[in-house]
């Protein structure tokens, strides 16, 4: 009896009975609480890493996007300039040649006395060349104006990194055939330096006193960097030496010639002084559009994999060799051109 009311009272003691306030689910409702969260920081890691990898994602794609299209810019680019240098030469060098082989068959037939035979062989070829050489130098005189556009645009804009398209109108080039007669340019003197491309600068051209220009006493700039400034330059000195060269037109075409013209031509040598000009202007144009058709490959050349992807380039982007200021007096770029990409 005693037994029992000891284990009893051992039974009933307060440090065995449950605690005050104390549930069942409370322990449970933790252990989710703790599930819970430990799910909430696997979802936010999780959407973080599946955001960076979009993003990476579409970085690289753009990445790609942006170099097909300066791929796809550089062949327009290049493939229009390459045709209009294409183009261009083959007129200057059509008219060059038949103006030359014209003078120099009148020449020696003068030396050798048989201008005046038809039958001689240095008079037939002559002859035979008057008419392809009136076209060719007529169709250059009617298409200059278009054919210096065609290099300003696709060599000179096209291979500029420093041309601005959005700059319309501002800054223009002022150059062109009747601004040039207006001026005192002189062939035999001026005449670009082809040794070296960074000494192809801007020279400074007095004007006519006979001639009233808009800004008083302001030179023309002539830019040796320009293709169209060239081309303008040499169909101009192609006509000096055509105003020159009228002895043999005459002769040529069967017309009669001044007995005093035809000594004159033969003891002129700075005509022919004048006609081998001719010949370094258009290997100077020839090189220079060459040298600008590379300019173009540079700006579009492709770039690394620390440019491409971590964007730590340095000083890889090619340099664009030009003239010391950026624009000239009259007010236009030493050198026109496009830019590699107006992407962002």
């Amino acid at each position: 009896m005693t037994r029992r009311t000891t284990v009893g009272s051992q039974n009933s003691s307060p440090a065995n009975k449950p605690a005050v306030g104390h549930r069942p689910w409370n322990d449970l409702f933790q252990r989710l609480h703790r599930i819970t969260r430990k799910i909430t920081v696997g979802v936010a890691v999780s959407a973080a890493a599946t955001f960076v990898g979009w993003l990476l994602g579409s970085y690289f794609q753009y990445i790609s996007w942006r170099d097909q299209q300066n791929i796809d810019l550089f062949k327009q680019d290049f493939s229009a300039a390459n045709a209009a240098f294409a183009e261009v030469s083959g007129v200057l060098s059509t008219a060059m040649n038949l103006q030359q082989m014209i003078e120099a068959n009148f020449r020696s037939a003068l030396i050798q006395h048989v201008d005046a035979d038809d039958s001689a062989f240095l008079t037939v070829s002559g002859r035979r060349l008057y008419q392809p050489y009136i076209d060719a130098q007529n169709s250059l005189k009617e298409n200059i104006d278009v054919l210096a556009r065609k290099m300003e645009i696709f060599v000179d804009w096209a291979s500029d990194a420093t041309h601005n398209p959005s700059a319309k109108g501002e800054g223009a080039d002022r150059m062109s055939r009747s601004t040039l007669d207006k001026y005192d340019f002189k062939c035999e003197k001026y005449i670009p330096d082809v040794t070296d491309f960074k000494k192809l600068t801007t020279q400074k051209i007095a004007k006519k006193d006979e001639q009233k220009i808009e800004k008083k006493d302001e030179p023309l700039q002539i830019d040796w960097h320009s293709a169209k400034h060239q081309v303008l330059t040499f169909q101009y000195c192609l006509e000096e030496i055509h105003k020159k060269i009228l002895p043999a037109l005459q002769w040529a075409s069967h017309s009669p010639v001044d007995p005093y013209q035809k000594d004159s031509f033969v003891a002129d040598e700075d005509l022919g002084a004048l006609v081998d000009k001719q010949v370094e202007r258009l290997n100077a144009f020839m090189l220079l559009v060459m040298w600008r058709l590379d300019e173009i490959r540079q700006q579009y050349q492709r770039m690394g994999f620390r440019c491409h992807v971590l964007g730590l380039c340095g000083s890889a982007r090619p340099t664009v060799l030009g003239t010391p200021a950026a624009h000239g007096e009259d007010g236009r770029g030493q050198a026109g051109g496009t830019q590699r990409s107006n992407l962002p």
